[in-house]
C-alpha cells in the first residue's frame, strides 16, 4: 500500500518515486520468467502421473545441495528434465549453442552430471534387483522462447531439437518423447523406482515457493 503525504504534484511525485523503488530490474524479472517456465513445464510433466510415472519437482540431487527442477522415474527409466534458460535468441558458434552470447556448454555438461549421479544413487539403492537402466538428460525449450515460423532472423535457430547429446523438447511433445522410451520395466518395477528416487533425492527448500506458488 503506498501513503501520499503531500497533495498536489508533490504527492504524484513521491508516489512515483516509491513505485520506482519497487520496480522490478532485469534479474528480478528473468527470475520471474525462469519461475513461470518451470511452474509451466511441471503442470505438463505431472500429465505422465496416470501413465505410471513417478513425477516430482525441486530435489536434490543425491548427497549434494545441487536443485534437480524435474525428475521422472517410470517404465522407461529416469529423466532428468531442466527449462533450458532461453534469456535471447538462440544461435550456434561452430558447434556449441549460445543464448545471445551467453555459452550454453557448462548448462549441458551439467544435465549430464545430473542424470549420471543421479543413475548411481538408484542403482545402489536397488542392487537387490540389480536395476541397470538409463537416466536420461532433457531439456524442456520454453514456449514464449520459440518464435513464430518464418520470422527467424538469418544466423539465429528457431527450436534446436538437441544439444551435446542431451533432447531438447517442447511443452507439445515432452510428454510423447517420455512415453516412448524403451519400456522395460512393469507396474510394480516404475512404482519401486519412483520409490528409491524419492528416498535419494530430498525435496528442495524452495519446492512450493518455485513450482507450487506457495
Amino acid at each position: 500500500m503506498l501513503i501520499v503525504l503531500a497533495g498536489g504534484l508533490g504527492g504524484v511525485a513521491a508516489v512515483v518515486a516509491v513505485q520506482a523503488r519497487y520496480r522490478q530490474g532485469p534479474v528480478e524479472a528473468e527470475l520471474g520468467t525462469q519461475i513461470r517456465r518451470e511452474q509451466h513445464s511441471a503442470r505438463e510433466l505431472d500429465l505422465l502421473r496416470p501413465l505410471g510415472w513417478t513425477v516430482l519437482h525441486d530435489r536434490l540431487a543425491p548427497g549434494t545441495e545441487h536443485r534437480l527442477a524435474h525428475v521422472l522415474a517410470g517404465p522407461g527409466g529416469l529423466v532428468v528434465a531442466a527449462v533450458l534458460p532461453v534469456a535471447e535468441p538462440l544461435r550456434r558458434y561452430g558447434q556449441q549453442l549460445y543464448t545471445g552470447q551467453v555459452p550454453l556448454q557448462q548448462w549441458f555438461t551439467t544435465r549430464w552430471w545430473e542424470a549420471q549421479t543421479l543413475q548411481a544413487a538408484v542403482t545402489a539403492r536397488l542392487a537387490h534387483w540389480p536395476w541397470q537402466g538409463l537416466a536420461y538428460p532433457l531439456a524442456l525449450m520454453p514456449d514464449d522462447a520459440v518464435p513464430p515460423a518464418g520470422q527467424v532472423p538469418p544466423g539465429l535457430l528457431r527450436y534446436p531439437r538437441g544439444q551435446d547429446g542431451v533432447p531438447i523438447r517442447g511443452s507439445g511433445t515432452v510428454r510423447a518423447f517420455v512415453q516412448a522410451l524403451p519400456a522395460s520395466l512393469g507396474r510394480l518395477a516404475a512404482a519401486e523406482l519412483g520409490a528409491a528416487v524419492q528416498a535419494a533425492c530430498p525435496p528442495a527448500a524452495v519446492q512450493d515457493s518455485v513450482l507450487n506458488g506457495g
